[in-house]
């Protein structure tokens, strides 16, 4: 008897190591497909879980509208003989990424628009060496890792002002470079059932942890290119080591992400998820259209807030924060591209509701939201 007990067990075991997917190349994306997702900044979904034959339910997440990526041949990309090998073109709002697969290997290339230090200055960015996004074929517990390295050089008079003067040189630099090292781990901790809004999907799921180190370097005269980084003040935003935590959850023959889950900084909440889009009864809008928003998190905020800005053209910017009054309370000044997050210590604030703005170089109140602050 006790060995038929142990046989039925065997058997189970057995069977549930072998309930798991393998991902292949079939949720690799291809020129001629379109993406469609969900972008949920308030999430309402705990810190997913890892481990063997999993269930989780994302049922809740929502998004105003369904946002789409064309993918194109790289051979219609403008900068195309740029990125010999590649294969893949996602246009994105002042620029252009392109991809290329092989080896079992979906990996991104580089791109041309707004430079990763937020300094305002379109570049050609070419990763040295290319950025895997997606590996096949994939299975529970396996891990890989991965650095990328990209450097590019400008003219001092590119330099926004307010980085500049916030170096104070006492000599003027003969030019500036920004170099960029991503340092990547992936691990796939999980696999089981994805419930989202209109489907259900088994999944592997990727543990990504990211560290990019952006630098800040200038040459002056004969001497050697000097290390700006710890000269420029935090608020200015980018420079310096950001870690980063990301959940993905693929699925065979699905070309989207199941779902992309951030963590916040502590990793202790989510931050935001964009999924997969299966409803397409409201609008639908091309991601290399959306115009410049921006979010607030958390909100209601205690002390701090961070602001993530979204589709920036490259150009100058105003965030203020008003009281019910109209009255300013605070303000930064700052030139970027794309996105950029920016903090803000609000403490000194009283408690209350409070409007936001985004203001471009003409002026121009391109979104307004309201933001709550309150206190334990």
């Amino acid at each position: 008897m006790k060995r038929i007990i142990l046989f039925i067990i065997s058997i189970f075991s057995f069977s549930s190591i072998f309930a798991q997917i393998t991902l292949t190349d079939s949720y690799f994306p291809a020129a001629g497909d379109t993406l469609f997702s969900f972008n949920d900044v308030v999430p309402s979904i705990d810190v997913p879980t890892s481990g063997a034959d999993q269930v989780w339910d994302f049922t809740s997440l929502s998004g105003p509208v369904v946002l789409q990526t064309v993918l194109k041949a790289a051979s219609e990309g403008v900068n195309n003989a740029q990125f010999p090998g590649a294969s893949i073109l996602a246009d994105f709002q002042g620029g252009e990424g392109y991809y290329a697969v092989d080896n079992n290997n979906y990996r991104f290339q580089g791109y041309v628009g707004p430079d990763p230090g937020g300094l305002g200055i379109d570049i050609v960015a070419l990763f040295s060496p290319n950025v895997i996004e997606r590996r096949a074929n994939l299975e529970y517990l396996d891990v890989n890792s991965g650095e990328s390295n990209m450097l590019f050089a400008f003219a001092w008079d590119d330099v926004p002002s307010a980085v500049s003067d916030s170096l104070n040189l006492p000599i003027t630099p003969d030019s500036v470079r920004i170099r960029v090292n991503i340092d990547r781990l992936e691990i796939i901790d999980g696999w089981g059932t994805v419930d989202i809004p209109g489907g259900t999907y088994e999944v592997l799921k990727e543990n990504r942890r990211e560290i990019t180190d952006t630098r800040i370097e200038a040459k002056i005269s004969i001497l050697p290119w000097q290390d700006l980084t710890d000269l420029v003040p935090p608020e200015i935003g980018f420079f310096g080591m950001d870690t980063s935590r990301t959940y993905n959850f693929y699925a065979n023959n699905v070309i989207e992400p199941i779902a992309s889950v951030t963590l916040n900084d502590e990793e202790t909440e989510v931050r935001r998820v964009s999924f997969k889009a299966n409803d397409f009864t409201i609008p639908v809008k091309d991601i290399s259209t959306l115009s410049a928003d921006v979010i607030a998190y958390p909100n209601p905020a205690i002390e701090e807030v961070k602001f993530e800005l979204s589709s920036l053209p490259t150009g100058d910017y105003k965030l203020q924060i008003f009281n019910i009054l109209g009255v300013p309370v605070w303000s930064r000044d700052f030139s970027t591209g794309g996105t950029k997050t920016m903090k803000a210590d609000l403490s000194e604030l009283r408690k209350g509701t409070y409007l936001y703005s985004l203001i471009d170089g003409k002026g121009k109140t391109l979104t307004t939201k309201r933001l709550m602050i309150i206190r334990p």
